[in-house]
């Protein structure tokens, strides 16, 4: 039988440069409100306003939690919340007639995969990606991109690192539904469970 190695990597600043993530959503967003006609002034400021809105409500929830609670099922309860809310507010600057599409193409799937996949190589970690690639040659060992994003965000980074083929699992919050960070989240026992690992075989 065959010892295998499990490699879990982590994605912001990592394999991705994190400052290079809101840029990409940014211009991703900015180009559906062009193209339905939304002002660009008007249009960033709401991206704005709704960016930070995610991001401060995904932190908070994400980290602070009491760990007496059901922290899985009360973060995907809320995710659903946020991820409804940061649409609607973009939304507010559309015309009525292009509200439809447009909430289809920001979809959290196709925006979140959508932004980082038509990103650039400089917004990745090239030498991260060199030694990834060496790792996987070796037979005895998995590779699994493990992060607190979503995993259609993981996927849209993959995708553009041309890792399709190389990392066996993806893993984000919504996979094991269970937030990364939160105390009493059960994300880290959930991920070995995923690909059937155990601590002994894992880094």
């Amino acid at each position: 039988m065959i010892f295998i190695w499990h490699v879990f990597i982590d994605l912001h600043n990592v394999i991705v440069k994190i400052e290079a993530v809101g840029r990409r959503y940014r211009e991703f967003v900015l180009n559906a409100l062009t193209i339905a006609g939304v002002d660009e002034d008007v249009g960033a400021k709401a991206f704005n306003k709704a960016h930070q809105y995610w991001i401060a409500e995904f932190k908070h929830l994400n980290c602070k939690r009491d760990p007496l609670s059901n922290p899985m099922e009360e973060f995907m309860k809320k995710m659903r919340k946020i991820d409804k809310k940061w649409i609607n507010i973009i939304l507010e600057v559309v015309p009525s007639n292009k509200r439809e599409h447009v909430a289809i193409e920001l979809s959290t799937e196709n925006a979140e995969h959508g932004a980082m996949a038509s990103g650039s190589m400089n917004d990745l970690h090239l030498d991260a990606i060199q030694a990834i690639r060496q790792i996987a040659s070796w037979d005895d060992v998995r590779i699994h991109v493990a992060s607190s994003a979503r995993s259609s965000h993981i996927k849209g980074v993959v995708d553009l690192a041309g890792l399709e083929n190389i990392i066996d699992t993806i893993i984000g919050f919504d996979t094991v539904q269970a937030p990364k960070k939160a105390p009493g989240s059960k994300y880290y026992e959930r991920m070995l469970e995923k690909v059937h690992a155990s601590p002994e075989n894992s880094f």
